[in-house]
């Protein structure tokens, strides 16, 4: 590897060098702290991993979806066939071969001490964590597990036997249901509790620590959520035609609709909830109860609460008009709006604006330069002192940092990482080869 000054406030470590001609298209990948880099390659119809340049062991096939790091970098996993086997390779280590492994179900636990999948035995589907083979089932739901909680100590998963559906918690199986929705399943942020959605007959109830609440016609996507501080759930429910937001299993005003990925929201201090509501053809949010001015579009996913939790902001729009609209007061109006950020301290805010097909960015309501393309959220340093994002133009990209370009790659293929108040990484490509930049600010 080889280590590049590119200027008094960037250095450049190269990574890789790509062979485009045996890569597998899709299968790149980056670490969690974007510092490594692992993707497929075939040849002569084998398969094999390339991590940060470097090959590992030939395969008939390896799954591309199932290349995983660990949350702490430290580890990687695949899963890979031969001889028409599958088995898990860990930090290049083969695990049993089984006859079928379930290429979304390999997980690594928060604390990456416990490593899980779902695999086949004898026509019958088993959970493999560590090594060591839970009770088989008809099936385990792919999206329904396995998922750790946030402290490692649970593990849970979806099965079905004797056509019955149940959650599974360490290996203790709950109630029996018709069904159970999936993407409904998750635990508190403190992992004392667990809810999921159940289908009982033809009716749907929300299950909280294996209790049930009321049974309704349906349960909206994206939800139930806990609060910050697990002490509250909120959820989306349909009646007849109607939808409504139970809290705390109280019912909120019933609605035409409320806006998928539209909430609902608990602020961080887990005291207000924010949603989206559709009545006729008019979006509002609703915070704790008390309704917005009517528009014809609210931003999906775009309303977001401040650190504080006493500012809330989100996308709304007439017509081919769209503005942010912060505690209630409207911002300039531009062809398009990204989504926004709030700094750490509460006191700035920025998000990304399009206008006659220029993008900038809007930093504490003043425009920032003009580009061809601006990515993801706008990121503020943890001192809130700095923003950064990446930007784009004339096919090359690179980062802003304070309204000031970097140098430009061909692409940047990771999110941007603050190691201190005043440094920075991301991973960029500039022909075959992959850079790690770090950059001082």
């Amino acid at each position: 590897m080889s280590n590049n000054k590119t200027s008094s406030e960037s250095s450049e470590k190269l990574v890789v060098d790509i062979d485009f001609s045996s890569f597998v298209e899709d299968s790149l990948i980056t670490s969690p702290n974007c510092r490594h880099l692992v993707y497929i390659s075939k040849l002569n119809n084998k398969s094999f991993v390339i991590f940060d340049g470097k090959q590992e062991q030939y395969y008939e096939d390896i799954f591309k979806e199932s290349l995983t790091f660990s949350p702490d970098n430290q580890h990687f996993a695949y899963i890979a066939k031969n001889n028409n086997k599958c088995f898990v390779v860990i930090d290049g280590n083969e695990q049993k071969k089984y006859d079928a492994i379930l290429p979304n179900s390999l997980v690594f636990s928060p604390d990456r001490q416990h490593l899980a999948y779902v695999a086949t035995v004898n026509d019958k589907l088993t959970v493999v964590m560590n090594g060591k083979e839970s009770k088989k089932y008809d099936a385990i739901l792919e999206g329904g597990g396995p998922i750790f909680s946030p402290d490692s100590k649970y593990l849970s998963y979806i099965s079905f036997l004797n056509d019955k559906c149940f959650m599974v918690i360490n290996g203790q199986e709950g109630k029996k249901y018709d069904n159970i929705v999936l993407g409904l399943h998750l635990f508190s942020p403190n992992s004392q509790r667990v809810s999921y959605g159940a289908q009982i007959s033809n009716k749907w109830v929300v299950v909280i620590d294996e209790k049930e609440e009321n049974k309704y016609d349906g349960i909206i996507d994206n939800s139930p959520i806990f609060s910050p501080d697990s002490q509250h759930i909120a959820y989306g429910a349909i009646i007849g035609d109607k939808m409504v937001i139970v809290i705390d299993g109280k019912e909120g005003k019933k609605y035409n609709g409320i806006q998928e990925r539209g909430g609902p929201f608990f602020s961080p201090d887990s005291q207000h909830v924010a949603y989206v509501a559709v009545s006729g053809e008019k979006c509002f949010s609703v915070i704790d109860n008390k309704e917005g001015t009517r528009y014809e579009g609210i931003g999906e996913g775009s309303l977001i609460f401040s650190p504080d939790s006493n500012n809330i902001a989100f996308v709304a729009g007439y017509g081919e008009e769209n503005f942010f609209v912060l505690n209630g007061k409207e911002d300039a109006r531009y062809d398009g709006v990204g989504e926004g950020v709030f700094s750490s301290n509460n006191q700035r805010f920025a998000y990304m604006a399009v206008f006659n097909e220029e993008c900038f960015i809007i930093l504490d309501g003043k425009k920032n330069n003009k580009y061809e393309y601006i990515g993801e959220n706008p990121l503020f340093s943890s001192n809130n002192k700095h923003l950064v994002y990446i930007a784009g133009e004339n096919d090359k990209y690179f980062i802003v940092v304070d309204d000031k370009k970097r140098k430009p790659y061909d692409d940047i293929i990771s999110n941007i990482i603050f190691d201190s108040e005043n440094a920075f990484h991301y991973l960029a490509i500039q022909g075959s080869k992959v850079y790690l930049v770090e950059e001082n600010l």
